[in-house]
């Protein structure tokens, strides 16, 4: 079994694919077998029974396909791409299902040369799939590509609109020329109507065999009209960089573009063949341009598990002298002294002035409740939870999900006194409503600004809502012992809302977070591991962590995450590290104390301007020099909230409902009558 990606996902399949060393099951039985744990979604098996299909049936073309679709599903894009080409060009393989997915892959990976060798040179094989030949010829009008398009209609044109069933009529175009001199002038008046005009410039000029670096810094630029990061920012920051490799921009755009788009494997290997260790000594590189690239690989990084085939190790890091202070002087200090075995009295005394400062203003009250005393708990790991129990009942069944399957040494819950009804940053109806109700609302309903349109009364009760008092009898529901930590959410806001030079802004949310993430590390009970998780996500850990406890039980500066965002940083809503690490990320909020303000980097944060939470971890996790690795690559879910029967919205849902169109009515039948019996 062999695959590119390397984390604990491909050990997860490694797993399966072992127990599958000897089966007597017939092809068509084995088949079958795959077929139903797809439609299951167990991707992770199907993936292992595929791999090993292809072993044992290495002429079955069915099996071949479905471990595509599987490894595409995981993510694994490079990994399914070598796949199907295989297929297709080394096993020579003609089927119009390889060649709809290879089309189909290259379509969504950018790879328009390939693309459009691969139709050229097999037409027909796309003149016998309808969906191939409609993509391809709007791929080439989109593209400008008219050379080609008047080839396929001067040559095959009645084979064309037999396969299009005449859904399509040939259009004539202009071969007018352009100069750079046009896109120059253009993008000077440009305006949003222009988009089109500018479109056609752009390409047509890539036809005509343009590329100059003033044509590409035009070219790679992001216009309004689409959104940044698209497909075709990737196809010429991918060009730009190939043409002038000398130039570190052209080369950040493009990674930067393909971890936008998830397409991680791509970039890793991409920087593995081109050696960034150059780059990064390159005297004309600049400092911004070091430190964003750094930043990449340090996601990178993340996907391997073994340091030496990192990117940069964190031993060269330090040589290169690429992991900084970022302004975080006081943490920094903190971790180098740790780091030397150095006493840390000084910066302890510190901490604790900040948290006396603090702790005699805010009202908290610590408690045990003594729920199942059981034998065999795990010695190697603590879970902590810290944050909102925004999904009431429904996130304490998770929970205890996560306690049944690890038998944590200590459980440590710390939570506020009053839980919002709904999220503070109400962009997504399903955490507002729960997604079973969402599921029922017909388009465009579903879009926030317009079910706000539609449903005022309904949305401003729901906005002006302060929250309800925890319930405590819901959380005497976990099933472990458990320390509760439990804090007066109005004497926060207040002390810090009030506190003078302060500087937090709109981010009060990202303080209160990390300031339970640090008041929890005295709970620790001396377990070398901590699992740390948001109570209102779902537990998406679908694997054995027993081996990662043990490695994390053995290197203190290690920590897993379960995902990164592509732009804003590494995932705040889970992370399993060494209790050193933990206890890193924790003094984000003594330095936000120390310098009396939260402190991003800000190349993390280049294009977004979000200041998001992520954006602040990943900051402290490069400042303090912690090695991350991946413990799964999916984003959690928030847990659906049981809090929309809480408060009385009833009448304000029927007064809105009752001003909406009878069609209206009509296509929110199933919506109403869900939302009369939750809020009944």
């Amino acid at each position: 079994m062999h695959l590119l990606r390397d984390d604990p996902i491909v050990e997860e399949i490694r797993g399966y694919y072992n127990n599958l060393s000897e089966f007597n099951d017939s092809e068509e039985d084995f088949i079958s077998k795959i077929k139903k744990l797809f439609s299951d979604n167990k991707i992770v098996e199907v993936s292992a029974c595929t791999l090993k299909g292809i072993e044992v049936f290495p002429n079955n073309l069915k099996i071949k396909l479905l471990n595509f679709d599987a490894l595409l599903r995981l993510g694994f894009f490079l990994d399914a791409q070598l796949a199907i080409e295989k297929v297709f060009y080394m096993e020579r393989s003609r089927n119009i299902l390889v060649f709809e997915r290879i089309f189909e892959l290259y379509l969504r990976l950018a790879e328009y040369n390939k693309l459009i060798d691969l139709c050229q040179a097999n037409i027909p094989i796309l003149l016998n799939s309808e969906r191939a030949s409609k993509q391809y010829i709007d791929f080439l009008i989109r593209t400008r590509n008219y050379e080609w398009y008047d080839f396929l209609f001067d040559n095959f044109e009645e084979k064309l609109l037999a396969i299009l069933k005449n859904s399509i009529k040939r259009v004539f175009f202009d071969y007018k020329k352009y100069k750079i001199s046009d896109l120059i002038y253009l993008h000077s008046i440009y305006t949003k109507a222009d988009f089109e005009k500018i479109m056609d410039i752009i390409w047509r000029l890539y036809h005509q065999g343009e590329r100059s670096m003033l044509y590409f810094q035009y070219a790679c630029k992001t216009y309004e009209g689409e959104v940044y990061t698209g497909l075709r920012q990737i196809f010429f920051n991918q060009q730009a960089y190939l043409h002038f490799r000398n130039d570190a921009n052209f080369l950040l755009e493009y990674a930067h573009n393909l971890i936008f788009r998830k397409f991680y494997e791509h970039v890793f290997y991409f920087f593995k063949n081109i050696d960034v260790t150059n780059i990064i000594c390159d005297p004309f590189v600049n400092e911004y341009q070091r430190n964003r690239l750094y930043y990449f690989i340090i996601k990178l990084n993340s996907l391997v598990q073994d340091e030496d085939k990192c990117l940069i190790t964190y031993d060269q890091a330090l040589k290169f002298n690429l992991i900084k202070p970022y302004s975080l002087d006081f943490c920094r200090q903190y971790s180098l002294a740790l780091k030397a075995g150095v006493s840390t009295a000084d910066f302890e005394q510190k901490i604790q002035d900040f948290s006396e400062k603090t702790q005699e203003v805010i009202n908290f009250i610590v408690f045990k409740v003594s729920q199942i005393v059981s034998d065999g708990k795990n010695e190697f790991v603590d879970l902590n939870l810290a944050g909102q129990m925004r999904g009431g009942l429904n996130s304490i069944n998770d929970i205890n999900e996560l306690i049944s399957n690890y038998n944590f040494k200590k459980v440590f819950f710390s939570t506020w006194n009053i839980q919002p009804v709904f999220p503070p940053r109400l962009y997504s109806l399903g955490r507002i409503l729960g997604f079973s109700a969402v599921r029922l609302l017909p388009e465009p309903f579903r879009h926030f600004g317009f079910f706000q349109q539609k449903f005022p009364v309904l949305s401003k009760k729901i906005f002006s809502s302060e929250g309800i008092e925890l319930n405590l009898e819901t959380l005497n529901k976990i099933n472990a012992d458990v320390e509760y930590r439990i804090v007066d959410e109005k004497a926060f806001n207040t002390l810090y809302e009030s506190q003078q030079g302060f500087l937090i802004g709109s981010r009060l949310h990202q303080a209160k977070m990390f300031y339970h993430f640090y008041h929890s590390i005295p709970s620790f009970s001396g377990a070398r591991v901590v699992l740390r998780k948001r109570p209102d996500m779902k537990n998406h850990i679908k694997f054995d962590m027993s081996d990662h406890f043990k490695v994390l039980s053995k290197h203190d500066n290690y920590l897993y995450i379960n995902y990164f965002d592509h732009n804003l940083g590494f995932c705040d809503r889970f992370s399993l590290g060494s209790q050193a690490s933990i206890k890193k990320i924790g003094m984000i909020w003594e330095t936000a104390l120390h310098f009396n303000k939260l402190i991003y980097a800000d190349f993390f944060d280049d294009y977004t301007h979000l200041r998001a939470a992520e954006h602040l971890m990943s900051s402290h996790i490069v400042a303090c020099g912690i090695k991350t690795r991946y413990v799964h690559c999916q984003r959690e879910e928030f847990i659906e909230s049981d809090n929309l029967g809480e408060i009385p919205l009833k009448s304000e849902f029927l007064e809105d409902f009752s001003a909406l169109s009878d069609e209206e009515k009509g296509q929110l039948n199933k919506f109403y009558n869900y939302m009369i019996e939750t809020l009944s």
